[in-house]
């Protein structure tokens, strides 16, 4: 067998699409984010401790930890072509948006959030709309072994 022709994905033929190459980037530079928080956390566990922060630091902790592993996972299902990649990518996509929107309402003083929402706003409705767009194409689909024509 050619080293071309080695495939992981249900369809055989097909070559993964750039977008899907940059989405798999994005996704392992957004785990590598959070196991970086995962790591900050535990390294500064007694200071943060001290504090009186409103998030306690067992929180992020598990916050950094369950988004880096889920992270490199999606990175892999995606590189890789599994059939879950895209639904799943989109869930965690839609569930990372709903925990910004709680974190930044009810957790944030208001100073934060009227800084914030703005941005918050936009990573919402460009977040997803570009995700769907990458995971609905053509090549996209044919490369997930999904039917190339129709919409999921």
């Amino acid at each position: 067998m050619q080293g071309n022709d080695v495939k992981t994905n249900s369809s055989p033929g097909e070559k993964r699409p750039r977008s899907i190459t940059l989405l798999s980037i994005a996704t392992l530079s957004f785990s590598l984010f959070y196991l970086l928080e995962f790591w900050q956390v535990v390294n500064q566990w007694e200071t943060l401790s001290s504090l009186p922060l409103l998030i306690s630091p067992k929180f992020q902790a598990v916050e950094g930890l369950f988004w880096s592993i889920s992270g490199l996972l999606l990175t892999w299902g995606l590189w890789k072509g599994k059939g879950w990649a895209p639904s799943t990518t989109i869930a965690a996509s839609l569930m990372i948006m709903v925990f910004s929107w709680i974190k930044l309402i009810w957790v944030f003083n208001p100073a934060v959030l009227t800084s914030r929402w703005p941005i918050t706003l936009a990573f919402s409705i460009l977040g997803p709309g570009i995700l769907l767009f990458i995971l609905t194409r053509k090549s996209t689909r044919a490369y997930f072994g999904k039917n190339a024509v129709k919409i999921p």
